[in-house]
């Protein structure tokens, strides 16, 4: 529904309920309960005049109000704006029928008309007031609807990203030279280190476990991003022995809630080896560097491998990184960084969100 249909549903209900009204006007006029004193043409002009008023009224508030959500104001500014609108509804409703009538010739201008005004402003503020309200429930309404819509939308596309990036990632682990490269490792580590042998196995099997989980994760806190991210580093250590070497640092324990997307780091791991070693670059050290600044997570990973060529857009296409970007903006919108690019040795990519907190009933969201 957009804005204009939105203006004419308001439009033809409220004059379903102006008609209503004007049956009651019939019904107690006829038995001289009250509007006795008022001509038919003074009541039903009123009412056309209060129907043109409270749309326009409509209008303006549904500005006013679209404004206020993407302004993000307190909920203690929104009503103050509000009740103000609403006494200054009642009493510009109340004016401008008494401006009419009298430029009309159906009433005459008198010391006491803003006397007057102000009386019939107080007789009639509380029903001004409901309809002013009840204005504010529809927009508000119509803006939670769309608001649910988007989000919906913006889920089904993280969802569609995720299963993407997932099948991908079960697609390259599941590479025979991966499987057979780790299978050898563990097979020679039997007779030397059994328990090194068992713990490999184990974390490929857990790893295995997480990228076939049927559970849909779109989200999750970065403590448990790194515990998933701990058992492929396991496993590539394994594989790699003594030219493999990788270190976390946190900088602040307090970030490890933060919300992230689901197999963010993995990826950009991956590739920093799969494209790191080269003829000239048979060893490889990753640095992942982990900080809170300023209300935001910043993530930096740093390799001493092969560089990037010159044509970098389309490395990030081979390299599988564009969905990962897509779902940085699903989830943050357009609130994120993500560079990479070649330091002196190596290469390093930064990725930078917004800190949100994940309470730990919600980390596998």
């Amino acid at each position: 529904m957009t804005k204009n249909k939105l203006t004419l549903f308001f439009s033809i209900f409220y004059a379903f309920i102006s008609i209503l009204h004007l049956i009651k006007i019939y019904y107690l006029k006829s038995i001289g309960y009250r509007y006795t004193e008022k001509s038919w043409l003074v009541l039903l002009t009123d009412s056309f005049l209060d129907y043109i008023l409270v749309i326009l009224f409509f209008v303006v508030i549904n500005r006013t109000t679209k404004k206020l959500l993407n302004k993000k104001k307190s909920w203690k500014q929104i009503a103050t704006l509000h009740i103000s609108l609403s006494f200054l509804m009642s009493f510009i409703i109340v004016l401008s029928i008494y401006l009419f009538h009298i430029f009309n010739g159906s009433a005459k201008f008198n010391n006491f008309i803003l006397k007057d005004i102000i009386r019939y402003t107080i007789a009639t503020v509380d029903v001004n007031i409901l309809i002013y309200f009840f204005i504010i429930s529809v927009i508000y309404s119509y803006h939670y609807f769309k608001k649910n819509q988007r989000i919906e939308k913006e889920k089904s596309i993280l969802q569609r990203q995720l299963m993407k990036t997932r099948l991908n990632l079960i697609r390259s682990n599941l590479q025979p030279h991966f499987l057979f490269n780790t299978l050898n490792s563990v097979s020679s580590l039997i007779d030397i280190s059994p328990k090194k042998a068992q713990d490999t196995i184990a974390d490929l099997s857990d790893l295995f476990r997480e990228l076939l989980d049927t559970k849909e994760k779109l989200t999750t806190c970065l403590e448990l991003e790194l515990s998933t991210l701990k058992k492929y580093i396991s496993i590539l250590e394994v594989r790699f022995t003594d030219s493999f070497s990788f270190k976390t640092v946190i900088r602040d324990t307090s970030v490890l809630n933060a919300k992230i997307p689901y197999l963010l780091l993995q990826p950009i791991i991956e590739n920093s080896v799969k494209h790191g070693y080269s003829f000239n670059h048979d060893n490889l050290n990753i640095l992942l560097i982990i900080e809170q600044i300023n209300h935001s997570v910043h993530i930096t990973i740093e390799n001493d491998g092969k560089s990037l060529p010159d044509d970098f857009c389309q490395v990030k296409m081979n390299i599988g990184l564009e969905s990962t970007i897509e779902r940085l903006k699903s989830t943050f919108n357009e609130n994120f960084s993500f560079k990479m690019k070649n330091k002196d040795k190596g290469v390093i990519t930064s990725i930078s969100f917004p800190y949100i907190a994940l309470k730990t009933v919600d980390r596998s969201n």
